[in-house]
């Protein structure tokens, strides 16, 4: 008999767990107007991030080449005092570490805005919605325009500036680079 009632107490107690798991399930889905309201906070965070990555990239890429343009001057004119080498260096190093944090910043907005577009899309799926997974469908048939390659793991394609300006970032900092060094090799006027 112990057996028995064992085996009884086994499926009374597994019907009671089932049963209390279907309905802490049932209780933890969100409402369709709690996802509606998700679904429009990540679009307006989203919006706020892209608002964010082309302020702060265009004053960067604006405040580079206007101090860019000025060591280029005095490098093209041979006028190099001491204290125009020291000027290069010192702005040249702190240009290209703040390039660099910004490339650094640009790569973690991206990524942030990407996991929205993943959580709007499973809210989409959730509520039987198309957008994302409209664009994701039209991305992935555009063979003219495959970029996967560049973040294999995103389901969603970023705009192309995006990389267009992470690139400029890149040429900037070698830019600065290649002046440093021209700099530092030149002869030094009035010594």
């Amino acid at each position: 008999m112990n057996g028995e009632e064992n085996v009884s107490k086994i499926d009374i107690l597994s019907k009671a767990v089932k049963l209390i798991c279907e309905y802490l399930s049932e209780k933890k889905k969100p409402s369709e107007q709690a996802l509606l309201t998700e679904y429009q906070a990540c679009q307006s965070h989203n919006n706020s991030l892209g608002s964010q990555f082309w302020t702060i990239t265009g004053i960067a890429m604006s405040i580079s080449t206007i101090l860019l343009g000025g060591i280029a001057y005095s490098v093209i004119s041979d006028r190099i005092t001491p204290d125009v080498k020291s000027l290069v260096l010192g702005l040249g190093v702190g240009v290209i570490i703040i390039l660099g944090l910004v490339i650094l910043w640009s790569k973690r907005i991206l990524f942030i805005a990407d996991s929205n577009n993943e959580r709007m899309r499973e809210i989409e799926e959730t509520l039987g919605m198309k957008k994302n997974l409209r664009i994701y469908d039209i991305d992935s048939e555009q063979k003219w325009c495959d970029l996967k390659h560049l973040n294999p793991c995103s389901r969603y394609m970023p705009p192309i500036g995006t990389y267009v300006v992470l690139s400029l970032f890149l040429i900037k900092i070698a830019l600065w680079v290649f002046f440093i060094v021209k700099v530092l090799k030149m002869p030094v006027i009035g010594v």
